[in-house]
């Protein structure tokens, strides 16, 4: 008894078999319980993934906006905590790799590598990213 007065407290966090038993003696699942209280709101998660267009103004802004939208949101949205956590990560590695690709541009221009059988392969990568996020 002590237990489920802690929890309903926000003092301690249910383990695995105590939530099981719970669930069991409500008659639902553990994802009921886990959701409870967040709200389904799908604007809010096309409003996160339209935020990655700020880059255009603010240069990291692709992963800035998103991150305050999960940060702030991820407890109270349904979907939120997996949509932010996906989304994220694809910018981050996006992001490093078009950064890469364009210093390796820059390196290769100024160097004078032009000429070189391997100028292609920067210009190459930065193709293939840019078609791989538009598709």
């Amino acid at each position: 008894m002590r237990t489920i007065q802690r929890i309903e407290h926000g003092e301690n966090k249910p383990s695995a078999n105590t939530l099981k038993l719970i669930c069991e003696a409500l008659d639902t699942s553990p994802e009921k319980i886990m959701n409870y209280g967040k709200k389904e709101d799908s604007k809010l998660l096309m409003l996160m993934h339209l935020s990655v267009i700020s880059y255009l103004v603010i240069p990291i802004g692709n992963i800035l906006i998103p991150l305050i939208f999960w940060v702030s949101k991820k407890d109270k949205i349904l979907k939120l905590d997996e949509t932010g956590t996906r989304l994220l990560n694809f910018q981050i590695i996006w992001t490093v790799l078009t950064s890469i690709t364009f210093f390796l541009s820059l390196l290769t221009a100024s160097l004078h590598i032009t000429n070189s059988e391997h100028a292609y392969i920067p210009d190459l990568l930065l193709y293939i990213f840019y078609t791989i996020k538009h598709h």
